[in-house]
């Protein structure tokens, strides 16, 4: 009895064609407006999280977050593939997003987390 060799066959990997201007259009747009849903659901956790942690810091917590979407949607696609997890999965992504974001601009806390 021979033993036959099991040939690997498996495809090349096709080349992949370049997106054109405007496929690549309509994918970004497509990703902010999944991204601008998922920050608008997540809005008022943002929001508490934001006045909890501005209260006596004299910023607003309102600009905070804007300002943090803001700079979110500036590269939609990452934040549009969040659509597909769990909403507690996403509230904590974006309100650990907006603690950073608030660190960024030189916010301190102190130890009940308050910014001062």
């Amino acid at each position: 009895m021979k033993h036959q060799r099991s040939q690997n066959r498996s495809a090349a990997p096709k080349s992949q064609v370049p997106e054109s201007p405007g496929d690549a259009a309509v994918r970004v747009q497509s990703a902010h407006a999944a991204a601008l849903e998922l920050v608008d659901r997540h809005r008022p956790a943002l929001l508490r999280q934001a006045r909890t942690l501005c209260h006596r810091g004299g910023l607003d917590a309102e600009d905070l977050v804007d300002e943090m979407i803001e700079r979110l949607l500036r590269s939609p696609e990452p934040l549009a593939a969040l659509k597909r997890e769990g909403d507690a999965f996403v509230e904590q992504v974006l309100t650990g997003a907006l603690t950073d974001y608030l660190l960024v601009r030189g916010g301190r806390f102190d130890d009940d987390a308050t910014l001062h």
